[in-house]
């Protein structure tokens, strides 16, 4: 046989291979690129490693003849494997959504109402998932004044206030108040660094997307919000918080609590 280099042999392959009646024909074609463009294309399995003789119909090894006209039936059943395995993640992916707990295909996270998060109004609710991915609502503690807090895992001032609302937590079952953080423009695993390591106890709910942050006119964390037992602002705090406002505004808070039920 004539030598051939491998840029001839590429183009008599372009050339002179044909594909007809899930047969591929090669018509003198040298077999060994016939065999190796397919195996490059996982049409076949690459065990065919011995020397080939050009312009011959068959491969020898190992004493025998294998025929080189191999069929293509693989070709035709590729793009249907692809569409099956899709379609398979995609029904994999909506099971264990309907399968968490506590929520469902029609839950949808963020806001819940459109009001201005200002002193005098009403919070707006929202809904968002705690860090064991359960669905928390602020209007889940209606009834207990509310500390609700915006922080991230970047924010300096942040990880200063952070102990501080901790011990303050400690004391809300005895007091009759909420700690409620909310990360914002942050990440469910960096949260989750942090809590582990200041030991945050209080529910933590992930606003990735800066959706609730956005709609309560967060500028930048921290931001704390007192929130009464009726569910109405009383005072915004931007910025980082020391222990004596916590302590005045919590105080404020649970003392229009008693005056309210007497």
């Amino acid at each position: 046989a004539a030598t051939q280099t491998p840029g001839r042999i590429f183009r008599y392959a372009l050339n002179r291979t044909k594909i007809k009646n899930d047969r591929l024909l090669s018509e003198n074609l040298p077999q060994s690129c016939v065999l190796k463009s397919a195996q490059g294309f996982g049409l076949i399995k690459p065990s065919f490693t011995n020397r080939v003789s050009y312009g011959k119909p068959g491969i020898q090894r190992s004493g025998k003849t294998v025929n080189s006209k191999f069929r293509l039936s693989n070709l035709s059943t590729l793009p249907i494997r692809s569409t099956i395995g899709l379609l398979s993640g995609v029904c994999c992916l909506l099971l264990a959504t309907l399968l968490t707990p506590g929520t469902s295909a029609s839950t949808e996270l963020g806001m819940l109402e459109s009001r201005a998060a200002a002193a005098g109004n009403k919070a707006p609710d929202f809904l968002l998932k705690d860090l064991d991915r359960k669905p928390i609502r602020l209007s889940d503690f209606r009834g207990r004044p509310v500390v609700l807090n915006f922080f991230a895992s970047w924010c300096g001032p942040c990880l200063t206030e952070l102990p501080l609302l901790q011990a303050a937590h400690l004391n809300a079952a005895r007091r009759g108040y909420v700690i409620f953080g909310v990360a914002t423009q942050d990440n469910r695993g960096a949260i989750e660094i942090l809590a582990e390591d200041i030991q945050l106890t209080f529910p933590v709910v992930i606003d990735g997307d800066n959706s609730v942050g956005l709609a309560y006119r967060v500028i930048g964390p921290p931001y704390t919000f007192f929130i009464d037992a009726n569910g109405i602002v009383m005072d915004v705090i931007p910025g980082a918080i020391k222990w004596d406002t916590l302590n005045q505004h919590l105080d404020k808070l649970l003392n229009m609590d008693s005056a309210d039920a007497a």
